[in-house]
């Protein structure tokens, strides 16, 4: 990878199509655990609505 400094602070990096390639696989791969992670903490949230709305539902009536 080639970095061409434009001005103070400002840096262009240029990259072989392979490296673009590597990159946005990298990319997609940390885009696909963040939904994994998501899609897990929803459906955890949605196992204990459930497991709290059948427990509510057995609770004995005062």
């Amino acid at each position: 990878m080639e970095k061409i400094e434009l001005e103070d602070g400002i840096t262009v990096c240029i990259a072989r199509p392979s490296q673009l390639i590597v990159a946005a696989g990298e990319g997609s791969m940390a885009a696909i655990a963040v939904n994994a992670a998501l899609i897990k903490e929803k459906f955890n949230e949605e196992k204990q609505h459930v497991k709290n709305k059948e427990e509510g539902s057995h609770a004995p009536l005062t």
